[in-house]
């Protein structure tokens, strides 16, 4: 009998994998689109978490807000800040009026070669030199704040800190608002391929909101440690939003402030 159980469950889990990874978005390239006409062009580059299918959309949530401006979203699934730099020429072409970076996530993630990454994010915005441009911090690895991940994300953050004071561009604070948010302790970091699996599961066949999935994996702004909810979307959408209705761009710096993120 247990044998029969064990079949069928190892049955079930390779149809629900392999219906996942049918609907698993993959790495687009994005085409760029034709320039409209009195509309101001705000280019958003980066991962996962500005492409918004596996991770809630801040991309759609901030057009919403502006609709007298055109959003391209250049995010791809999985990417690093080497990808984006191999690519960054494309978006330069277009010629935007306002360029938007989140990139690091998957740098960060994977090793501490914060060399590497600093070299790649510089030389991002050194090619966007004569573009508008915002670049927003690393947010948190899983919602535990004292984890070594996100002690090393403190870190990486800084050298991002420290970039957008020598391009004179905006600092948007993602990962100290985010931090913020979180009022309880969250669980350590960990990178679980079955979570995001069964995260974007519940989104694509489920048809389940990101809030609703982080609240069933038992997370605030996540949904799999890595990805952000619907919530996590609005705190970005907000943030870009205080930077496109600046006066004077880019942002006073006073909106970069990061003297009280999380040690």
């Amino acid at each position: 009998m247990r044998a029969i159980v064990a079949v069928i469950a190892t049955v079930s889990a390779c149809l629900m994998i392999w219906t996942v990874l049918r609907h698993w978005p993959g790495r687009r390239r994005p085409r760029f689109p034709a320039r409209i006409e009195g509309k101001s062009l705000v280019i958003c580059a980066g991962d996962s978490l500005t492409e918004g299918t596996i991770s809630g959309n801040y991309v759609v949530e901030v057009q919403a807000r502006f609709p007298e401006c055109q959003f391209f979203n250049a995010g791809i699934n999985g990417d690093t800040s080497a990808g984006l730099l191999k690519r960054i020429d494309e978006c330069v072409a277009c010629n935007p009026n306002k360029a938007l970076i989140l990139i690091g996530t998957n740098d960060v993630r994977k090793s501490d070669d914060l060399a590497s990454y600093s070299r790649n994010l510089d030389s991002i915005i050194g090619r966007l030199r004569n573009t508008h441009v915002a670049i927003l911090s690393i947010p948190p690895l899983g919602e535990d704040l004292d984890g070594d991940i996100n002690r090393r994300v403190v870190r990486w953050n800084t050298a991002v800190r420290e970039i957008a004071a020598r391009y004179m561009v905006t600092y948007l604070p993602l990962f100290e608002t985010i931090a913020a948010e979180l009022t309880r302790p969250g669980k350590p970091f960990k990178l679980r391929m079955g979570l995001m699996i069964a995260a974007h599961f519940r989104r694509s066949l489920l048809h389940q909101s990101f809030d609703e999935i982080a609240a069933i994996n038992g997370f605030t702004i996540q949904t799999d440690q890595i990805h952000l909810s619907d919530r996590g979307a609005k705190i970005i959408a907000t943030l870009v939003a205080s930077w496109l209705t600046c006066d004077s761009i880019p942002c006073p710096q006073s909106l970069t402030s990061m003297e009280n993120a999380h040690p």
